[in-house]
């Protein structure tokens, strides 16, 4: 028996009042009575954290806020006003990051591509710059259809690959000639995603920019042509604060009478620990802030605009090795040393989150094939990685390695596949760590947003397909539909194959894609107030659905699509390099998933080596809920089948 694919909800038309942006990205605010019929017992609210419900919810804006804007700080009129208390503080900072992360949802949908001509089972490619477009045809003949000759014209192979080397940017069709020399041909592109595939294929064919008279004209003549969005999907781990006020909020200009404050960070033992990003917010609401970074001494000047004797919060914000720490109500050191914070090594790890759901087991996946589609993993030593690649067009094939800031595909695999560490990180270890584990690189190197193609993700999703990958793993998600992966996804479940997502980290009741779609198991997250310290930004995801210690992550996407949820806050595990760092989101959660079930795949051996067919992919789902623990006191699109255990 096939399992029941879940339904793609289809949202209502958006109000009048939305922003195109909004309308494209299909994203609707989250209902306030989605809380109605939580039990009162299941709405208590942390001290460090303001419930859910009673945050404003950000107003949305059809422009991309820019990365840093500079905003003149003047002195108050008036006296200022008290400073808030440390609970206080906290229940605002958990506000601010709501607004922070809506703030960057706009961005996202504001970046949206845009929509090019294609025929269902091709895929669209992309290209730097109109001005590369031109370059690149300039070498074809003659056009083939009217209208200006920079526009469409017949490529070779060759010359269409030089396109898609370019890979950034706008909107490329690629068009095959028919018997009739109009239509489109699905041809052997209906099973091949990758770029070298499309290129071998076509022969020749025609290059088209969108949003042209050509494309008008050749949707007229050429009846199975549609037009669709080259989708983009982001990492679905929760950026740090720091990183959203860089990126979003005001910082304060530089001026001659700053008071400079030192800073001198140290750990618990007083050694000092050079890079540590410090952000000092000044003002909740407008969102002023300034920040520095330690040197190797440990200090750091931090300046201040001399209007202001007291921060409203001062944030050590390292990237891995320590946790986070905030310190609300700051004021000006009158004497030296100044401003002293000591942060706590992740190392050795005193909460072992993932020891609390499940017991650690080094033989735990003996025999199955993980896949992890993401920005690409390690070097680190406790993963070992089998087999990978890239599928980013005009980078190297056989570079699987993450070379983002933040890590992310090395944390997600860690939590699968990572192997028991040495020293300090002994007892740190994934949920399946003698899987086989397999790296995909969806993300390019120099990615601006760390942003993935849907192509780029199909062409990994097939690599692990075609390479007998049992449990593949998506921490990816995008606003816009990704008919290319949907159609893989049919595919790895007729082979036996379950494919985890993140449902996304916009506290919205949707689902990001691929997470939407039928074939996916779409993976929520969870929290637990036992796993961190009280003074790290990872109080701020609690929400009002509590249970104590548990309680469902404030950023997490719900909805009827939810298969389970997944422990997704404060997940310790590796970082390139050799590291450890401690990251939250959806994308820790659907990791969580992936390891379990492929624990459950190699305790089962008559499973594991049996017909690889939608059979055993329905089999080990019906297993996996069979372990899972109920929440009867959530909303079940929040937990779906509950969290296997």
């Amino acid at each position: 028996m096939a399992r029941t694919p879940k339904k793609e909800t289809k949202p209502a038309p958006p109000p009048a009042e939305w922003s195109a942006p909004q309308a494209a990205g299909k994203l609707r605010p989250r209902p306030a009575e989605a809380f109605a019929s939580v039990p009162a017992a299941a709405t208590r609210v942390s001290s460090a954290t303001a419930s859910y419900e009673q945050r404003p919810q950000p107003v949305h804006e059809s422009q991309p806020t820019p990365r840093i804007q500079e905003e003149v700080v003047t002195p108050p009129d008036t006296p200022t006003p008290s400073r808030p208390t440390p609970v206080e503080a906290a229940r605002r900072l958990a506000r601010l990051t709501d607004q922070l992360r809506k703030l960057h949802l706009d961005k996202e949908v504001a970046l949206s591509p845009l929509v090019v001509l294609r025929a269902q089972p091709l895929v669209a490619g992309t290209v730097e710059k109109t001005s590369a477009i031109d370059e690149a045809l300039a070498e074809t003949p003659e056009p083939v259809t009217g209208g200006a000759q920079s526009l469409v014209k017949e490529v070779t192979p060759a010359e269409l690959g030089k396109l898609f080397d370019m890979h950034r940017g706008e909107s490329v069709f690629v068009h095959p000639p028919g018997p009739g020399g109009g239509s489109l041909q699905a041809g052997p592109l209906s099973v091949r995603m990758d770029v070298a595939h499309i290129a071998r294929a076509l022969g020749r064919g025609l290059a088209v920019r969108d949003g042209t008279q050509e494309v008008h004209a050749l949707r007229q003549a050429s009846p199975d042509v549609r037009l669709t969005r080259v989708a983009y999907a982001y990492p679905q781990a929760i950026r740090t604060l720091g990183a959203q006020l860089l990126a979003d909020g005001v910082m304060a200009p530089v001026a001659a009478d700053d008071t400079q404050w030192p800073v001198h960070v140290t750990d618990l033992h007083g050694t000092p620990i050079p890079d540590i990003p410090l952000i000092a917010l000044l003002d909740f609401d407008k969102k002023w802030f300034t920040h520095c970074v330690t040197n190797t001494q440990g200090m750091a000047q931090l300046r201040v605009p001399a209007a202001f004797s007291a921060v409203e919060l001062l944030l050590a914000d390292p990237a891995h090795s320590y946790w986070s720490r905030f310190d609300a109500n700051v004021t000006f050191p009158s004497a030296p040393p100044g401003v002293q914070l000591q942060l706590r090594p992740v190392l050795p790890d005193p909460y072992a989150l993932l020891s609390q759901y499940i017991p650690p087991d080094p033989q735990a996946g003996e025999g199955v094939k993980v896949a992890v589609i993401d920005t690409g993993v390690g070097p680190h030593q406790a993963l070992k990685v089998v087999r990978g690649g890239c599928t980013v067009t005009g980078e190297d094939a056989r570079d699987y390695h993450d070379y983002t800031s933040e890590g992310h595909g090395t944390h997600v695999a860690g939590i699968i596949a990572a192997k028991p560490g040495v020293g300090l990180a002994a007892s740190v270890m994934g949920l399946a760590p003698a899987s086989e584990l397999y790296a995909y690189r969806a993300i390019a190197k120099n990615a601006e947003h760390d942003e993935a193609t849907g192509l780029d993700i199909a062409a990994a999703l097939e690599r692990a397909l075609d390479e007998k990958c049992d449990v593949i793993n998506i921490s990816l998600g995008g606003t816009q539909p990704m008919p290319e992966v949907e159609v893989l996804l049919e595919r790895a479940w007729d082979e036996g194959a379950l494919v985890f997502a993140a449902t996304g980290n916009d506290s919205l009741d949707e689902l990001r894609y691929p997470a939407r779609y039928a074939r996916s198991l779409a993976v929520g997250a969870l929290g637990n107030q036992a796993a961190y310290p009280t003074d790290t930004p990872q109080s701020f995801h609690v929400s009002g659905m509590l249970t104590s210690p548990e309680f469902v992550a404030r950023f997490s996407n719900h909805g009827p699509e939810t298969d389970f949820i997944g422990v997704g806050v404060a997940l310790l595990s590796t970082y390139p390099g050799d590291r450890y760092a401690v990251q939250s989101g959806t994308s820790m959660a659907s990791p969580f998933l992936a390891g379990m079930a492929a624990r459950l795949l190699g305790n089962d051996t008559v499973l594991r080596d049996g017909p690889r067919n939608a059979a055993r992919a329905h089999t080990l789902v019906v297993k996996l809920t069979q372990a899972c623990r109920p929440f009867v006191h959530w909303p079940p699109e929040y937990w779906g089948a509950g969290l296997p255990q």
